[in-house]
């Protein structure tokens, strides 16, 4: 089972409900072995004693749960899942992760040993700088890297899922800022200031 917490037809709705709906739906065994996952659960106040609740009753469920305000999922996970949840942080791609999405690693990375060192070189450093600035542009998300019409309008993709998303919907209800334009202006200030502090 999949669902996306922050779906307005699920908004407020408790787990067990959205696992009794499903079960309902589909016929499916309970007692059974499976795997549930809950997308954006940050979006469901306590969350995490639902989720206890939910783990303990159905002990052949495998629970996921994610969300992109990680710091508050963290926190909220440590104070009550105590030996029942597992944490994991999903980083952007790295460069190299990005190179080998796109099958381009062996075609720009060259690969030498000498003795017990590993020494590493670019065929052409040209078109490798040049998928470097691809790889800042997409910003290490693997949708971007896969998606040719998400490559097409980054802009619009990082705007959608990072400004609109986190930035103004996320981090000002998890961590109760009541001023959203003025974290949009400190957010629109911080690559200038980095800019004029490098050069």
């Amino acid at each position: 089972m999949f669902a996306s917490v922050d779906t307005p037809l699920y908004s407020g709705m408790p787990l067990d409900r959205l696992l009794s709906l499903f079960e309902e739906q589909t016929q499916h065994d309970p007692t059974g072995r499976r795997i549930v996952i809950f997308d954006e659960i940050q979006h469901l106040r306590e969350w995490e004693i639902h989720l206890k609740v939910l783990t303990d009753r159905h002990p052949n469920t495998r629970f996921i749960v994610s969300g992109s305000a990680a710091a508050a999922l963290n926190r909220k996970s440590q104070a009550s899942g105590a030996g029942r949840f597992t944490d994991f942080f999903l980083p952007p791609l790295t460069f190299a992760e990005f190179l080998a999405f796109r099958n381009l690693e062996d075609a720009f990375i060259k690969v030498s040993h000498r003795g017990p060192a590993v020494r590493y070189g670019a065929h052409d450093i040209q078109r490798l700088n040049e998928e470097f600035i691809n790889y800042l542009n997409f910003g290490g998300y693997p949708e971007a890297v896969l998606n040719e019409s998400v490559q097409a309008d980054v802009q619009r993709f990082l705007g959608r899922d990072i400004i609109d998303k986190v930035l103004l919907k996320d981090l000002p209800s998890l961590y109760g800022i009541r001023d959203i334009q003025e974290l949009n202006r400190l957010f629109k200030k911080l690559p200038i200031t980095r800019a004029k502090r490098s050069a």
